[in-house]
């Protein structure tokens, strides 16, 4: 627990296709996200800058979220007039955005939701989320408003509470954009409004932390997150105007930010530290590091390792690969001999990546035939330009 010119941002997905290496990068954040989970439940989150190291591979949630916020803002920036130029385009409909993103989401998070529960049916309903109630809580993405909400087998799965918290809020700042320009792209006020949208994380943070009344687990709340969200609207705005960057500056800063975030000033192996100073530390490095590594494939850079058709390929699934690897996980460890905290977090990686990688292309072929969305690129095509 993922913009454009007008010529590019007709809808996210056709943005992802005309863009091949921002679908790469969905690979590579899935796959971050695989390797922490993999040495949390091996036990490799421990008390030394190893182990931070292994949880800040984490940093996959947040370049899903820098990604899914320059596709979608994309679309709303996308027709907004130039400053000069008449306004002739109509404002994007909010009916057909909430649509796309339904048919995209919610079919493959309902499947992979229901059988989780199907699973673990004989479970005891508490503390971990089993029974009738967590179903409906994890099918309505209210399992994060109370602590032992969340499901075992769907731990990862309050990203994309957070996913769709952003998706709820987006067009009311679509609306503003359009509102405040009239119609026309003027930067001040844009600018201003992906900012003060942004200032929303780090005051969450701090008010999570100090707040009495406010349960622990509202620090995992959506609005803890719009900071990074604000990263990938900003790089949405800069694509619009035409800013380019250069590559190896940006990735060199990316890495940089994420050699930081694996010292103390980013707290400990854990999802949120309980130092409020430490916790703004830590979405403030991640957010800059997701940033930096996406911002040169926004801003119109080819990378021609991230346009391989195997690595497309993989990110085209990486969305079903999210949502099955936990329950994989879970089912390797079983089989593999594992106990909680123990084992090799190499085999487990790779076991679960190998069952992992069938069964989410499979759930996106079933799917792509239940919303009649095209499917994703053959694995064999021939590596895009």
């Amino acid at each position: 627990m993922q913009t454009a010119a007008a010529s590019t941002s007709s809808a996210p997905a056709d943005a992802k296709r005309q863009v091949p290496e921002l679908t790469s990068i969905r690979a590579i954040g899935a796959f971050g996200v695989l390797l922490t989970h993999a040495a949390f439940w091996t036990g490799h989150y421990t008390n030394d800058w190893s182990g931070r190291l292994h949880g800040r591979w984490e940093i996959g949630v947040t370049i899903f979220f820098v990604l899914s916020a320059f596709l979608l803002t994309g679309h709303w920036l996308g027709r907004l007039s130039d400053k000069d130029s008449p306004t002739t385009q109509q404002r994007p409909s909010i009916r057909r955005y909430f649509w796309h993103r339904v048919k995209r989401v919610l079919p493959a998070y309902w499947i992979v939701v229901t059988v989780a529960y199907l699973i673990h049916a004989g479970d005891e309903p508490t503390p971990t989320g089993a029974g009738f109630n967590g179903w409906l809580r994890s099918m309505t993405f209210t399992q994060t408003l109370e602590f032992g909400w969340v499901h075992p087998g769907l731990s990862q799965m309050w990203s994309m509470v957070v996913e769709v918290g952003f998706y709820l809020v987006l067009p009311l700042v679509g609306m503003a954009m359009w509102t405040v320009g009239k119609g026309r792209l003027k930067s001040v006020p844009v600018l201003a409004i992906i900012v003060a949208f942004g200032l929303i994380g780090p005051i969450w943070t701090v008010l999570s932390h100090h707040v009495e009344s406010l349960p622990v687990v509202s620090r995992l709340w959506p609005m803890a997150y719009f900071d990074w969200f604000a990263a990938g609207m900003l790089l949405a705005y800069g694509r619009r105007v035409g800013w380019r960057v250069n590559l190896p500056v940006c990735w060199a800063s990316a890495v940089s930010c994420f050699i930081i975030s694996t010292t103390w000033y980013a707290g400990p192996a854990t999802l949120v530290p309980d130092d409020v100073d430490q916790a703004l530390w830590k979405t403030v490095l991640y957010g800059l590091s997701a940033a930096f590594f996406v911002a040169p494939v926004a801003l119109n850079a080819q990378v021609s390792w991230l346009r391989h058709p195997a690595l497309v390929w993989l990110g085209e699934i990486s969305y079903e690969f999210f949502l099955v690897h936990v329950l994989v996980m879970d089912w390797a460890m079983t089989h593999m001999g594992y106990q909680t905290f123990q084992g090799s977090m190499f085999a487990l990686t790779i076991v679960t990546a190998v069952v992992s990688i069938p069964l989410a292309r499979g759930l996106r072929w079933l799917t792509d035939v239940m919303t009649g969305r095209p499917g994703p690129a053959k694995l064999w095509d021939k590596t895009v330009g």
